[in-house]
């Protein structure tokens, strides 16, 4: 009761906040995503739409906060304190489920890292790291629509990431990912960059560490299960009849260059661009052809940053049956600058530079 008492005195403040797109409409509310996705200041520009008295806000990644009996006596705290009409509660986890089903008051906002988390008097909503139309709005440090492309590119979405000088994020990053990981999940972390924008093999990774450090093919599934469901990383399947291939992503696509010196940019465009798609809530697939392939809206997909509009046309005439085999209606080819467009027997070839496409969406 003692730890309560001093979270509802001492409220958190934020001195400006900086719209998202997602809006909470709901009384009861719980929102899922990644580490340093911007769960907690929508939670707490919610909060601060009430007067002071009338919110409590805990986080239970707090050190203060004992996790297993942190929010026991929550419930008799807000019996004695009628005057709170919202909680937030921010990292929560499937060890105070039974306590929050139970709790009676007329807003509840929760957080959380894991999409498995259920609670099913909650509206559970996802939380995306910020998209480029965001980033602008984050990004203060210049008006020109080139440079904030620049910055995205070599920073990332994630919430934080544009107010850190570029050896601050670094250093910012791989603090909140040791705080989280295991040694040795984060050494199966830094294996995933590997499979970046390519066929993923969890065996693989178990066979380049077992030699180097004491592990379990198990344990190395499980981590991997882990990242997905906290939002780490996502994996995009091949649309092909019975296929379990399937090629990986992060859903910070900035977050391998905190895990490894090797850069590879036509791999960071594409990722970047995954996470731009992920707002459409429509199923993504990759194919032979197709860097990725949108069945439900007939869109594919190529990232070719550098390449004359000539070639890339070409390269439309070469797969173009393969289109037609997929039912592909426009065909999106992401560039860093070229534009242009081309049309065969009612399926158009756009070239888009990125901020174009992502502006547009």
């Amino acid at each position: 009761m003692e730890n309560l008492e001093y979270f509802y005195n001492n409220p958190p403040l934020i001195n400006k906040f900086i719209d998202r797109k997602l809006k909470i409409t709901g009384g009861r509310v719980l929102i899922s995503g990644a580490l340093n996705s911007g769960k907690t200041y929508i939670l707490i520009s919610e909060l601060l739409k009430f007067k002071k008295d009338e919110f409590l806000y805990i986080n239970m990644d707090d050190l203060r906060v004992k996790k297993e009996n942190g929010l026991l006596d929550l419930k008799e705290f807000i019996k004695e304190h009628k005057d709170i009409k919202c909680i937030a509660i921010d990292n929560v986890d499937d060890k105070n489920l039974n306590i929050l089903k139970n709790l009676n008051c007329e807003k509840i906002l929760l957080s959380t890292t894991s999409n498995s988390l259920n609670l099913k008097t909650f509206q559970t909503i996802k939380l995306l790291n910020l998209d480029f139309e965001e980033y602008i709005a984050f990004n203060k440090r210049t008006n020109e629509l080139g440079a904030i492309l620049g910055s995205f590119l070599t920073e990332g979405n994630g919430a934080k990431n544009s107010f850190l000088n570029p050896f601050e994020l670094i250093i910012y990053m791989q603090k909140i990912l040791k705080a989280k990981y295991s040694d040795i999940e984060i050494s199966v972390l830094k294996e995933c960059v590997e499979f970046v924008n390519l066929n993923f093999s969890a065996l693989q990774i178990y066979k380049g560490l077992k030699d180097i450090m004491k592990i379990s093919k198990d344990s190395v599934y499980k981590t991997i299960d882990k990242f997905e469901d906290e939002n780490l990383i996502f994996f995009v399947p091949k649309f092909a009849p019975n296929s379990n291939l399937k090629r990986l992503y992060f859903l910070d696509f900035c977050l391998p260059d905190n895990l490894s010196f090797k850069k590879d940019f036509q791999k960071k465009l594409t990722n970047a661009l995954l996470c731009e798609l992920l707002r459409l809530d429509k199923q993504v697939y990759f194919t032979d052809d197709l860097d990725f392939y949108m069945p439900e809206l007939g869109y594919g997909f190529l990232v070719i940053p550098f390449t004359s509009s000539d070639l890339i046309f070409l390269k439309f005439k070469k797969i173009f049956e393969k289109l037609k085999e997929l039912e592909v209606q426009k065909l999106y080819v992401i560039s860093m600058a070229n534009s242009g467009e081309m049309s065969k027997e009612g399926i158009k070839c756009e070239i888009l530079p990125f901020w174009q496409f992502a502006l547009g969406m």
